[in-house]
């Protein structure tokens, strides 16, 4: 009986590894360049690529998957896989942007003090002190924040 489970299982694995292929292919636009940085996304999953400085992607694929190909100012497009073994695409240009917001924070550093003091904390109700000490032994110490 086990030896009967495991070879269903075994058959069941190897023609779902069997299914799958590596397809390779180049993104481009109307007029031939290269699209660097396009994304192919198995359609439906979480299996994606970009595509180098050459356009070029090469992604892991099953039998009927289709392909999502989109770049920033282009269509998106959707290509079935098929029993192809390269695709090269073509993106159409898109919707332009005629302004754009950018919006940036930033964070102002104000020059650090090079002041160094010391910090003596006791129990109870006694005082807290701070006191600056101008020693050279303690100026090596380190700063407080």
């Amino acid at each position: 009986m086990k030896n009967i489970l495991v070879l269903i299982f075994s058959l069941f694995i190897t023609n779902n590894i069997l299914a799958q292929r590596t397809i390779c292919g180049q993104v481009t636009d109307a007029s031939g360049e290269v699209l660097i940085g396009a994304m192919v996304v198995v359609k439906g999953t979480s299996i994606g690529r970009s595509t180098d400085l050459e356009g070029k992607f090469c992604i892991t694929v099953n039998e009927g998957d289709k392909l999502e190909i989109t770049y920033t100012g282009f269509e998106s497009q959707e290509v079935p896989v098929g029993n192809m073994n390269e695709i090269n695409i073509v993106l159409n240009e898109g919707v332009t942007l005629s302004e754009v917001v950018v919006t940036g924070y930033g964070r102002r550093r104000q020059k650090e003090s090079q002041a160094y003091s010391s910090v003596r904390v006791t129990k109870g109700k006694k005082k807290r002190r701070w006191k600056r000490k101008n020693k050279a032994s303690t100026a090596l110490q380190g700063k407080v924040a």
